[in-house]
């Protein structure tokens, strides 16, 4: 089976949890970046956090059965990756129990979180700390391996063949809103709300006080 020398890996700037996977995966006599199946080589996919144009890099004939069997075998690795969406403003113990076990389902968690443009300009949200604020909160709980920006809804699509996610995962107050994402081959997961918490509710008590 070819090997490729872990030094090449310096060439590209992977999130550090995605780099530490692939070397001890070296440190463990299974130095490669390839998972093989057959004659073919399957890639295991680099991440990054650069906003790009959500309809770039979509598959042809998206939701088909021939791009599906083959979001499938690029997903032939032993890394789960699970993608969850939200704004994470006021961040809460029901944030923490969302993303808790939304990591629960796989090994790697990507949050795509909704930028101010977009909260303002199409939830007609105004958050209390900007984007790159919340950004750093999330990238601080251990349950988070990267954050990504949410730029536009149509993005969804787009997100589970860049990023090769096996699971979406959101609360259930969204519950048949995002069944569409089957069609990709992902599993859709909606978790329920932990009781008696919301940032509007923060919102709503602190404007009483």
């Amino acid at each position: 089976m070819p090997l490729v020398n872990s030094a090449l890996l310096n060439d590209h700037e992977f999130p550090a949890s995605m780099k530490n996977w692939l070397f001890n995966r070296a440190s463990n006599g299974i130095e490669q970046i390839v998972n093989w199946s057959g004659d073919e080589p399957i890639l295991v996919p680099i991440i990054d956090d650069q906003p790009q144009n959500p309809a770039a890099n979509m598959p042809e004939a998206s939701g088909s059965e021939s791009s599906k069997r083959a979001l499938r075998k690029r997903r032939d690795t032993n890394l789960k990756r699970i993608i969850t969406y939200g704004t994470f403003d006021l961040l809460h113990h029901g944030h923490i129990n969302l993303l808790r076990r939304a990591k629960e389902r796989g090994d790697y968690l990507i949050v795509a979180l909704s930028t101010d443009e977009f909260n303002w300009n199409e939830k007609q949200i105004k958050c209390y700390f900007t984007y790159k604020q919340r950004k750093h909160l999330l990238e601080a709980i251990r349950y988070v391996d990267l954050v990504v920006p949410e730029t536009c809804w149509e993005q969804k699509k787009t997100d589970m063949h860049k990023y090769y996610i096996d699971t979406f995962v959101i609360c259930d107050d969204w519950e048949g809103k995002f069944d569409f994402l089957w069609d990709e081959g992902v599993e859709v997961v909606y978790l329920p709300r932990t009781p008696e918490i919301s940032t509007t509710q923060i919102k709503h008590n602190l404007s009483k006080a």
